[in-house]
């Protein structure tokens, strides 16, 4: 019997700990053009949002997949992204990904825009999209580490 619960819990930590390998995280990566801020599943397609900008052009992109309502692309679509309860209006334009051909909407927004300063110390962020809300944590996310790559004053 005991030998039994040994094996039980050991199969349990272990498809614990494989299971915790699969969730979602904040990564912050730049090149010397671009730079992400991305939550998803590490080294894998599978991306819940993404912040991210060309070095130096002064705006930064909120990009994310949007599989649960209908899509055209090239539609003009209006997104609302809410920083702790407060909202921003910004208007996003549908995309098909050509590598996983699922439909993608993406808005750009200045540096210099209130949302920037909202995201500084956001602690969730949500984006609305014809009615349909995804929401994710953003304590972890270095969001001035993106802002500062941004501008070009990243390492």
């Amino acid at each position: 019997m005991f030998l039994r619960f040994l094996t039980i819990t050991a199969i349990s930590f272990a498809l614990i700990n494989t299971a915790s390998a699969q969730e979602r995280q904040w990564g912050l990566d730049a090149s010397d053009n671009q730079a992400f801020l991305t939550f998803g599943v590490p080294d894998s397609e599978d991306v819940g949002i993404s912040l991210w900008c060309e070095i130096g052009n002064g705006q930064m992109s909120v990009f994310l997949p949007e599989t649960r309502v209908p899509l055209r692309v090239g539609e003009a679509v209006p997104m609302t992204v809410t920083v702790d309860g407060v909202q921003k209006q910004l208007r996003g334009s549908a995309a098909k990904d050509p590598a996983s051909g699922q439909m993608t909407v993406e808005a750009k927004f200045s540096l210099k825009d209130i949302l920037i300063s909202r995201l500084q110390g956001g602690q969730t962020i949500s984006v609305r999209v014809k009615g349909h809300d995804n929401n994710f944590p953003f304590a972890d996310a270095d969001f001035a580490g993106l802002v500062d790559d941004c501008k070009g004053e990243g390492n």
